[in-house]
């Protein structure tokens, strides 16, 4: 399945999904309810210089009984990993000491697969801008296509009439294909569906000048296990290591 999301095809995109599922069972007398959380895996597209390449991208594969969510990284690099915080999904990181210029982060949450095990899954995303003339603007992506701008009260998206414009900074908001579409133009844009799949679109002018848990996306997959430390980048191999390295301070839910 392709993913067509945020307009042109010559940049990159990552994507995050997870589905619902109600089941019941009948013991006795009784008719007992659950639900379960569970992940499809879906091909979403990553796509350099034209030509379309297949992954599955941040998605939690079913049937593997883990739950753990399985990442693909922008150049490929497939990793699992269950951390039931908040992190750095993509940012812009030409300086990874100094505050990017962008940030798109990813809420974790936790529910029951079964009465023993836990699953992960995103819970909402929050995009973070840091403004040329000076001063941040932020916008959150809640569950049902809620979202709040600035830290304003939540809307809903059809709340918003055509789009949410700030021209001077060149962002823009808008509900496209049931989606939630955060643009900011020339560098990148955020799909948002409400129940867990977010799609990130990278810029050509920043192929390689990216960090996070999507890597670096300049071709090379092996290099994407770049954790943050206080001196800069480092590679490493160990996946917790360097995916924890990109947890947002003291956003953690469950120990």
């Amino acid at each position: 399945m392709r993913s067509r999301v945020c307009g042109d095809t010559s940049n990159y995109i990552i994507s995050v999904q997870v589905i619902e599922l109600r089941s019941c069972l009948r013991m006795n007398r009784y008719l007992l309810c659950y639900m379960l959380v569970a992940a499809t895996t879906r091909a979403a597209i990553s796509m350099k210089l034209g030509q379309q390449e297949f992954h599955d991208v941040g998605v939690r594969k079913s049937g593997t009984g883990s739950g753990d969510p399985q990442f693909h990284t922008v150049d490929g690099k497939q990793y699992s990993f269950d951390g039931n915080c908040s992190y750095v999904l993509l940012r812009e990181c030409q300086d990874p000491l100094e505050q990017p210029r962008f940030s798109v982060n990813i809420v974790n949450s936790r529910t029951l697969k079964t009465p023993y095990k836990y699953v992960v899954y995103i819970d909402s995303v929050y995009v973070i801008i840091n403004l040329e003339g000076g001063g941040v603007f932020r916008v959150d992506l809640l569950q049902n296509k809620y979202l709040s701008i600035n830290n304003n009260t939540s809307i809903h998206i059809v709340d918003i009439v055509d789009k949410w414009e700030d021209k001077t900074n060149g962002i823009s908001i808008k509900e496209k294909d049931n989606k939630i579409v955060v643009t900011k133009k020339n560098e990148f844009c955020v799909c948002w569906d409400g129940i867990g799949r977010v799609d990130v679109k990278v810029d050509d002018s920043f192929h390689g000048k990216v960090c996070g848990l999507m890597g670096t996306a300049n071709n090379d997959p092996d290099d994407d296990f770049k954790m943050l430390t206080t001196e800069g980048l480092k590679l490493v191999e160990d996946v917790k290591e360097f995916a924890n390295s990109w947890q947002i301070k003291d956003s953690c839910k469950i120990k």
